[in-house]
């Protein structure tokens, strides 16, 4: 047509073309906050649950403490995490509140929230999908919503890497101060803080080494953003760490073998894809998460960044180095916190670097998103329905079905069972109504009702059907009350026979 011509640059295409990408902003920087918003939702919903025993056990060490000062001095124990024990310690005489959450509800929240800051120095799609990862990751909201340690290490950890990479970049002493400020919060959230510290460390090092600066430069520049955590990790080895005491857990009666190591940092790694389960779909959740892993370590070397050298340190060599220098007796997916949400970070930038190819490529990231969505969203509606254990639906069963007053109660582990049930029971105002028996302190008849365990690690199913204790009782498995994985404890109850209708 006569005097027509195509539009050209900065015209008409130009414009529909750049109002077309402002909305796209939009629409994303609207989706960020909805993710934001649906992972303080969950975390909070997530709380609404009993406190379990690591919990009730962090509660008592906060109540025997005179002063704050004494929660890094006088507690030496791996169940003391330090900054949430402070944090117990000022709410102290409330009972089964999911108020002691809220501090790891808050980090966990913020967690999703750095992880988009993370996330949008790549790309706006790379923020995006780095805050659905962290939102609705299960393991996250596990962690975030319960009174422990994990979730500030977590929180800290991923702001710390902000903070030291804009520090890296421009060597500003604002940025060293509130990197150093935030590691020593971390440190105090949580001891595996050094997963992420020894590889921020040397990835430091590394970055500053190829400025070519001479020593005193280097070290200067090492030394701002690195000088108080490592003088505050020197404190807190001083005055805690060497003389801590490991216990609680599962012991096992051997050291932790190397195989044993990696097939518990194969299914941690499963873990921070949405689950272990020991079948086909964990096994190809575990493959995903080392896909990734690989596959992050090279985007980031063709992108030329060193930042390769922290995710590589952060969830492989160091982690893996120091469990197999320590050789612990026993080994949970908790342990893995930092390596599991630096996968996720290296798996956000994999993913957006799909999308932003677009194609078969976005389809791709989009397909993975909705299985990630699906299989962590499973999980996470068992935590709301079964929380980290039903010992007050245990306790009010026991007690509405008793024959016998006092309810009288055993156990198959004299610490794990009593520390649970009488806190929830004195906190139903009905402690005064039951009485446990020690394992080896069992009345010849036996205690009506007998209560077994097993970590939430472990299917939820009775180990027997049936029982006969030392004396001739013969216990019958009557009810299940299951825990959500990973954090909990699955209780089975069983009834003495001797207490049936028309027994003596």
């Amino acid at each position: 047509m006569a005097g027509s011509q195509a539009p050209t640059e900065g015209g008409f295409g130009s414009g529909l073309e750049e109002r077309a990408a402002g909305r796209c902003g939009y629409l994303l920087i609207g989706l960020c906050v909805l993710a934001a918003v649906a992972g303080a939702a969950i975390r909070i919903r997530a709380a609404m649950n009993d406190l379990w025993l690591d919990e009730i056990w962090s509660l008592h060490m906060a109540r025997g403490v005179s002063s704050p000062l004494a929660i890094l001095t006088g507690i030496h124990h791996d169940n003391n995490h330090y900054l949430n024990t402070f944090f117990l310690w000022l709410f102290r005489d409330h009972g089964n509140w999911p108020g002691f959450r809220a501090l790891s509800i808050a980090a966990g929240a913020g967690t999703v929230a750095v992880a988009g800051l993370i996330g949008v120095r790549r790309s706006r799609a790379a923020a995006l999908i780095l805050m659905l990862l962290t939102a609705f990751s299960y393991v996250l909201v596990l962690y975030s919503s319960e009174a422990r340690g994990y979730s500030p290490v977590v929180f800290f950890s991923l702001l710390c890497f902000l903070l030291l990479s804009r520090y890296l970049d421009s060597l500003n002493w604002r940025w060293a101060a509130l990197f150093s400020l935030s590691a020593v919060l971390g440190s105090l959230s949580h001891l595996v803080f050094v997963h992420f510290y020894l590889a921020a460390l040397a990835w430091s090092a590394y970055r500053l080494g190829r400025r070519g600066l001479r020593a005193k430069s280097f070290l200067g520049d090492l030394g701002m953003c690195h000088t108080v955590p490592l003088l505050f990790l020197a404190f807190l080895y001083w005055v805690d760490v060497r003389r801590i005491v490991v216990g609680g857990g599962t012991i096992s009666s051997t050291l932790i073998t190397f195989r044993q190591t990696a097939v518990s940092y194969g299914q941690a790694l499963a873990w921070a894809m949405g689950t272990a389960a020991p079948d086909w779909l964990g096994l190809l959740m575990a493959l995903a998460a080392i896909l990734f892993l690989i596959a992050g370590i090279r985007l980031l070397r063709r992108e030329k960044s060193d930042a390769w050298l922290l995710f590589g340190g952060a969830i492989l060599i160091v982690p893996v180095l120091l469990l197999v220098l320590k050789r612990p007796n026993a080994l949970y997916a908790r342990y893995f916190v930092i390596p599991i949400v630096f996968a996720l970070v290296l798996t956000g930038y994999c993913l957006g670097s799909l999308y932003e190819r677009g194609g078969w490529k976005r389809a791709l990231c989009v397909a993975f998103m909705a299985v990630y969505l699906a299989v962590n969203g499973w999980h996470i509606g068992e935590l709301f329905s079964l929380g980290r254990g039903q010992y007050r639906q245990a306790i009010s069963f026991l007690t509405a079905y008793s024959r016998s007053k006092p309810v009288t109660v055993g156990g198959d582990h004299d610490f794990r069972i009593p520390a649970v049930l009488f806190f929830h029971a004195q906190e139903m105002r009905v402690g005064d109504q039951i009485r446990y028996y020690p394992r080896d302190a069992w009345p010849q008849r036996g205690p009506e009702w007998v209560i077994m365990h097993k970590e939430s690690v472990l299917e939820a199913a009775p180990a027997h059907a049936e029982f006969v204790d030392g004396s001739g009782n013969r216990y019958d498995f009557v009810k299940a009350f299951p825990s959500a994985p990973l954090s909990g404890l699955h209780w089975f109850v069983y009834h003495n026979s001797a207490y049936a209708a028309g027994a003596p």
